[in-house]
């Protein structure tokens, strides 16, 4: 069973809507804010490692961003526990971004023809984290951009370093995926919202659960400018020190994801956004920890990559 990534979805949520869009808004903005930011977005995208041995929840040392370079220690499986299907994992890059990389059986090195890949975050100057690349088994050996800034656009957008508590921040931001870095003749328009809450996650190290509260971001990604008017949304969750932990899709349509009750256990805020005839289609929660293979690093799976 194979994650679709976010710009698969994209182009079904477009699909969906006649990929005829009304004439093109201004810019959307980001909401502003003048307050200094409150949270570092590689605290919460990119998983943490201990200088000694250990994890982000059995650390005697010092945790710490964990690079693509270095050995890793673990590796987060998707549920059910332990095995699951896939592996999740978010690093840190020298130039700041950060992959989050997904593989599949026999989770070697990166394979086209296993369907693996990932989503590329970046954090830009203004504190905007957007996904900047991503790639998936729905266009194999194809990495598809999406279209930001540099091409008077907003791209797509995850969350901004001032996530409020108790409300959602939001925007309308216009993109397009593109299999080049070639700007679009047009763009698209999707709400994004986010926030950040305290949410009690279920981790497992082997069998054995572990339960512990998170500050946990919540970003929605909907197919149109709307909720009302979109027909398919994607939901992450980013929480501190254990990185990208869930993603799930939610549509006006049947469920089509298999074993949805085993690999998506019930989370808080992942909910139908509104009584509109939202049901849940598909989901990861990568909460299954596990020791990494002898001397394995995000670098020895090689991604992003023209393979």
């Amino acid at each position: 069973m194979k994650l679709p990534s976010v710009a698969a979805v994209a182009c079904a949520f477009w699909a969906l809507a006649g990929c005829t869009a009304p004439p093109q808004p201004p810019i959307a903005a980001v909401p502003a804010s003048n307050d200094p930011p409150t949270i570092n977005s590689i605290d919460y995208v990119v998983q943490h490692a201990c200088n000694v041995a250990g994890d982000f929840l059995n650390c005697a040392g010092t945790l710490h961003p964990q690079t693509t370079a270095e050995v890793a220690q673990y590796r987060k499986r998707d549920l059910p526990a332990p095995s699951g299907y896939q592996i999740g994992d978010c690093t840190l890059n020298p130039d700041g971004s950060m992959p989050c990389e997904f593989s599949y059986p026999p989770f070697g090195p990166f394979a086209v023809a296993n369907g693996d890949g990932g989503d590329l975050y970046a954090t830009d100057p203004a504190g905007i984290t957007r996904v900047k690349v991503t790639q998936d088994g729905g266009k194999p050996g194809i990495l598809q951009h999406f279209t930001g800034p540099e091409c008077g656009a907003d791209g797509w957008v995850s969350f901004k370093d001032d996530p409020p508590t108790g409300a959602w921040a939001s925007t309308i931001a216009r993109l397009n995926d593109t299999p080049t870095t070639t700007c679009p003749q047009r763009l698209n328009s999707a709400f994004t919202r986010w926030r950040i809450e305290n949410i009690t996650w279920t981790f497992y190290e082997g069998s054995s659960p572990r339960t512990v509260t998170l500050p946990t971001i919540i970003s929605e990604h909907y197919g149109r400018e709307t909720i009302a008017a979109s027909r398919a949304m994607e939901r992450f969750f980013y929480a501190k020190g254990a990185g990208r932990v869930r993603w799930s899709s939610w549509k006006k349509a049947t469920p089509v994801g298999s074993d949805l009750a085993v690999r998506c256990p019930a989370v808080s805020y992942d909910v139908a956004p509104d009584d509109s005839g939202w049901n849940l289609s598909d989901c990861r929660t990568w909460t299954a920890i596990e020791p990494a293979d002898a001397g394995w690093s995000a670098a020895i799976y090689g991604w992003p990559s023209s393979q």
